[in-house]
């Protein structure tokens, strides 16, 4: 068409100029008709609905609400949702890879965390809340484990146990793909696209399923003892564990963390009254700078690195057991320290960490031998029969 345009004008130098300049001014609406437009129409949107089914059954109760934050990752603004709707939501995102978060709650509804650097994927954390002295944990307690203790630097960390917290961490990409089929399922324009793979008006261009696991494991502790009918109440400390959790990437930060353990039950042996054990649990991040895997779980860390080992980012403090008897004639405390370093081990199936002081094997000493007391606050010299009810009870009357 070109050719032929300059041709005609070629042999029309008779015409008059308002008759060239016409021809002319054709000649150029013809070629520009031939372009390509500069983008498609699906491009003035560039954008998909993505509908997000959550399943909380990992969690111990079922949550009021949920948060997700979805990070882009050529560093644009973060874009979040957070809603009582905790099964099924629909979130609009652009075209582009993300990096996701989806926990339950907002970051403004846990009493024992706050949430720090949610601007990022990477920097996004979660740390304990310290203790406050209205605690069952006072200046008091300090004073006593300082007595216990050859580390001062960390005795004014002690944390609340965190409530429940579940996090999942996922890489999602809106494709072009995604937002074709948007455009056409919102304008019902089937240009490009067989009508057959249009989605029906109900559906959405794509679903992510998420079903957010625990962030802090359960510390399980069990402690073998000699002398258990002479104990009437138990309280411990574990020293140095981790104050706060990069949940994005999932690395414990270094920052130290004393939790009080308060509540426990005792076992005597069926054998012999005189022997059982001791145990408890309460949640926390675990140890200071462990990077935990989905592939690469840590197992018995303190001594040995394996496949299973998670990255330890930099060396860590002694982790101390500080347990504190209260046996039953009403006065007398036992006080024992232990460094559980090498007996911390995190068990991938159950999302655990176990420290377990057992009966020394070699030469058959227990862990904790208790003394033989009078029994003023049992029941009769039956022993120990007290609830783990009455220790919670005992907790706030007791002076340590």
């Amino acid at each position: 068409m070109i050719l032929k345009t300059i041709t005609t004008l070629k042999f029309s130098r008779t015409l008059s100029p308002i008759k060239s300049l016409t021809l002319l001014l054709l000649a150029l609406l013809a070629i520009s008709c031939e372009r390509r437009p500069l983008e498609e129409p699906w491009e003035t949107g560039n954008y998909a609905d993505i509908l997000l089914v959550t399943d909380w059954s990992e969690l111990e109760e079922v949550p009021t609400g949920l948060t997700a934050v979805f990070y882009p990752d050529d560093g644009g603004r973060p874009i979040s949702l957070v809603t009582n709707s905790i099964k099924q939501n629909v979130i609009r995102l652009p075209r582009g890879r993300y990096h996701m978060l989806v926990f339950n709650q907002s970051v403004y509804e846990f009493g024992s965390m706050s949430f720090s650097g949610m601007d990022q994927f990477g920097t996004a954390c979660a740390n304990l809340q310290q203790l406050t002295t209205n605690s069952s944990v006072t200046a008091a307690d300090y004073r006593w484990l300082a007595t216990m203790l050859t580390q001062r630097d960390s005795l004014d960390m002690a944390m609340r146990t965190p409530e429940p917290f579940n996090a999942d961490r996922l890489v999602y990409e809106v494709t072009e793909e995604m937002c074709k089929r948007q455009y056409y399922k919102e304008t019902g324009i089937a240009q490009n696209i067989p009508i057959w793979d249009l989605p029906e008006p109900e559906e959405y261009v794509d679903t992510i399923f998420s079903t957010p696991p625990p962030v802090p494991p359960t510390l399980h502790v069990k402690v073998n003892v000699k002398g258990i009918n002479n104990a009437y109440q138990v309280r411990a400390y574990i020293t140095n564990m981790a104050r706060s959790d990069l949940f994005g990437p999932h690395v414990n930060t270094n920052a130290p963390a004393i939790h009080v353990m308060s509540d426990w039950k005792i076992t005597p042996a069926p054998s012999d009254v005189k022997v059982g054990e001791i145990t408890s649990s309460i949640r926390c991040f675990g140890v200071p700078n462990m990077k935990v895997t989905e592939t690469d779980i840590y197992k018995d860390f303190g001594t040995r690195a394996d496949t299973r080992s998670a990255t330890r980012v930099a060396d860590y403090g002694e982790n101390f057991l500080v347990l504190d008897f209260l046996l039953k004639d009403g006065k007398t405390h036992s006080k024992f320290l232990f460094e559980v370093s090498d007996n911390i081990t995190y068990d991938e199936d159950e999302l655990r960490l176990d420290v377990e002081l057992k009966i020394d094997g070699s030469g058959g000493a227990y862990p904790v031998v208790l003394p033989d007391v009078p029994d003023v606050i049992g029941s009769g010299g039956a022993g120990f029969d007290a609830t783990v009810e009455d220790w919670k009870h005992e907790d706030h009357n007791i002076k340590f």
